[in-house]
């Protein structure tokens, strides 16, 4: 299911989509085809873990809420949160490392689509790995499109300096979903 609203790009894990504006979408669970895959032998780049946020962060244009998890003993350890990295299960840029911190995320714009029209959250005060990636390239993907150029009609797409970040269920280690976008 794929809805729009003004925002950024969510994809949802195995259920649906819901897009929020912006840049490209990078579905929580894409096609496997559609990016390269490392082998378990294949390295990742050394991600730097920052242990439990200290203070609340909001992604507000993706309606993303983090705040310090508390005393918690996750079962899911932040190695095999990054661990989905290599299997394609979440979305990541390979070729440079994540910070990655534990959060209760709340997540007011993404989940199912509810009877009465509402979203029911995929995550409310959900203890998560947060992979974050900055200064990662996107490109636009909704919008009005590009003003024409006499000079250069074969013109690409402006390029943005975005934030990838993906959100990792911490009790199970599975791909919540992801999002990105120039500000989220």
């Amino acid at each position: 299911m794929r809805a729009s609203l003004i925002g950024m790009t969510i994809g949802i894990a195995a259920t649906s989509t819901i897009t929020l504006a912006a840049c490209a979408s990078r579905d929580a669970n894409p096609s496997k085809a559609s990016s390269p895959l490392l082998s378990p032998q294949t390295s990742l780049p050394a991600a730097k873990y920052l242990g439990p946020i200290r203070q609340p962060i909001a992604y507000a244009k993706a309606g993303i809420s983090l705040k310090p998890p508390g005393a918690v003993n996750p079962a899911a350890s932040w190695a095999d949160a990054y661990d989905n990295c290599r299997t394609g299960d979440a979305v990541c840029d390979t070729n440079s490392p994540p910070n990655i911190a534990l959060a209760l995320a709340t997540a007011e714009q993404a989940g199912e689509a509810a009877p009465d029209g509402s979203i029911v959250p995929l995550m409310k005060d959900t203890l998560v790995y947060v992979l974050t990636w900055i200064g990662i390239p996107c490109v636009p993907k909704s919008g009005p499109p590009p003003a024409p150029d006499i000079s250069d009609s074969t013109s690409a797409s402006a390029t943005y300096s975005c934030t990838l970040l993906n959100f990792i269920d911490a009790s199970s280690g599975k791909v919540l979903y992801s999002t990105e976008g120039p500000n989220p």
